[in-house]
């Protein structure tokens, strides 16, 4: 096998330049006390698209009121 061949290697310097600055994000490691804890910093540091929280109200809106299924028993 040729190495110069090769597609896993760098053709130059500024292709591996650009990989090394694209796969360092952030410096530290951050680490969480449980999955709830993950998610909430997730949903702090994504925003949500507005059509989609349109949509969503809109859906909340629209549906009625459920009694609970205890209730529609007795």
């Amino acid at each position: 096998m040729n190495p110069e061949n090769s597609k896993l290697r760098h053709t130059t310097r500024q292709d591996l330049e650009a990989d090394h600055t694209h796969g360092v994000t952030s410096g530290s490691a951050r680490e969480f006390e449980s999955p709830e804890k993950l998610i909430a910093f997730d949903r702090a540091q994504t925003p949500v698209p507005e059509a989609i929280r349109d949509r969503v109200a809109e859906s909340v809106r629209d549906t009625p009121a459920r009694k609970p299924w205890w209730r529609r028993l007795f």
